[in-house]
């Protein structure tokens, strides 16, 4: 629930947040592409206004077909996407090496 909201709240106000770590979204809610096509279609903006975009899951995780297919509809308008998938399923310690990938991304220059 919380990467999905995260998601959301990016993709509708890609002003406020330079950086996006996505950990175990487990899927596409319905009418997602409708809802943030005006942001999906203006990609080039989206990647100018993020540095980051980490979007990572477990290949065990019961959600990872939906979040597979995030990532293909993300590249299909040509946003760009750092993706990660490491051996677990949804649970912390997944989530912990998944923030200890995604944290020095966001002091690089």
């Amino acid at each position: 629930m919380g990467a999905s909201l995260s998601l959301h709240i990016e993709l509708r106000h890609p002003e406020l947040f330079g950086n996006i770590g996505l950990f175990s979204l487990t899927g596409l809610p319905g009418g997602f592409e409708q809802l943030h096509r005006s942001a999906l279609s203006d990609a080039k903006s989206l990647n100018e206004k993020l540095k980051v975009f980490w979007i990572a899951i477990g290949t065990e995780d019961e959600g990872i077909e939906g979040n597979r297919a995030l990532r293909s509809l993300l590249k299909k308008y040509g946003v760009q996407i750092t993706e990660s998938e490491g051996p677990g399923a949804h649970f912390y310690p997944v989530f912990r090496r998944e923030l200890s990938e995604f944290a020095p991304k966001l002091f690089r220059q």
